[in-house]
């Protein structure tokens, strides 16, 4: 571990002063002189830089040795057959420790490393002489205990290993993921604006893998990326919230299947009324894809509850939903109303009524 310290001083010049002659002092005689005034003190600034430290915890670790046999033989209706044989030994380590940089408050994380090695022989198709698998995770949190806080993770797998069926399986799998959270004590608060919190998301996981037996092989090739924010707004009687996503689907085996998603809400619920007895929740929402199969969907719903007195209650209800897809639209809207009485204790009744509206591109 290196420590780096620092100071500065810094003081200001005498040349640059101005001063005032001091006269020579008179001595009488039989009299001892007083001692002299001592000098002003210049003041001083100092700043010093804290030590660097990089805290490793805890570690964990894992050693671990297997031995693979095995023989399997098939047969077709056509009486054909082949049998392959296996024989492999592997190896792994695993370790992991829990860190943090300056001081825990400020980052703090783990990781972990993951190693093999397989050896083996065979005989028959598919037979993979030797394979290896290296992977690491790690995740990291940036100022957890503030009002603005930032995640991070990441992990990654490297596969070139042997099946215990004599199959071989090579690949890539990725993941990462990045967030920042604000909380309500932020210093939003102190600008006149309470009870807001937000969360911004961007993760990323791609899978390339290659799996080969007995002669046939599979391919995957996909990525996807996906990127989501959400926020919330807290009034005295009331809560409005923002949703948004939207994700890129990448597949370079199936081009067919490569899309973009997009999905936003908007939502909105109030307490008002005497005493408050009266709620509406509001919501509005978008969402389109496109790709092989395109499609747009809207959405739109209402809902008010009265509470009239303690044992009687209303409900109102609405919502819309339209759906189009390679140019045909189809809509479907429902209203429903109800009332809530309790008669007793443990004795309720509700009465229902329901309406619903299906509209297609042929009719309704």
């Amino acid at each position: 571990m290196t420590c780096l310290a620092m100071a500065v001083s810094m003081l200001p010049l005498q040349a640059g002063w101005a001063q005032t002659p001091v006269p020579e002092p008179v001595i009488e005689p039989d009299r001892v002189p007083a001692p002299a005034a001592p000098a002003p003190v210049p003041a001083a600034a100092s700043f010093s830089l804290q030590d660097f430290a990089i805290g490793l915890g805890s570690w964990t670790g894992a050693v671990t040795l297997d031995y693979i046999n095995s023989m399997q033989s098939t047969s077709g209706p056509d009486e054909s057959s082949f049998s392959t044989t296996t024989s492999a030994f592997s190896e792994s380590l695993k370790i992991g420790n829990i860190f943090y940089v300056v001081n825990p408050l400020l980052l703090n994380g783990s990781f972990s490393l993951d190693l093999r090695r397989t050896q083996g022989t065979g005989t028959g198709t598919g037979i993979a002489r030797q394979g290896n698998v290296i992977g690491y995770a790690f995740d990291a949190s940036i100022l957890e205990q503030k009002p603005y806080t930032a995640l991070l993770s990441a992990n990654r797998i490297q596969v070139n290993t042997l099946q215990p069926t004599g199959g071989r399986v090579v690949g890539l799998i990725e993941n990462r993921r990045a967030s920042l959270h604000l909380r309500q004590d932020s210093i939003f608060k102190d600008w006149g604006y309470p009870w807001l919190e937000a969360n911004l998301r961007f993760e990323q996981v791609k899978n390339q893998t290659t799996s080969s037996n007995f002669g046939l092989s599979q391919s995957t090739d996909e990525k996807n990326r996906r990127l989501s924010f959400d926020a919330k707004k807290g009034f005295e009687t009331a809560d409005l919230g923002v949703n948004y996503q939207i994700s890129d689907q990448q597949n370079a085996v199936f081009r067919q299947s490569n899309f973009r998603y997009h999905v936003g809400s908007l939502t909105y619920s109030r307490d008002f009324g005497p005493n408050l007895n009266r709620r509406l929740d509001s919501s509005v929402s978008y969402s389109t894809r496109d790709g092989i199969a395109p499609s747009t969907t809207r959405g739109l719903s209402e809902h008010l509850r009265v509470d009239h007195y303690q044992n009687l209650n209303t409900d109102y209800q609405y919502s819309i939903n339209q759906v189009t897809n390679n140019g045909a639209t189809s809509s479907a809207q429902q209203g429903t109303f109800s009332v809530g009485h309790q008669w007793y204790k443990n004795l309720n009744s509700t009465a229902i009524f329901n309406a619903n509206r299906n509209t297609v591109p042929n009719g309704s």
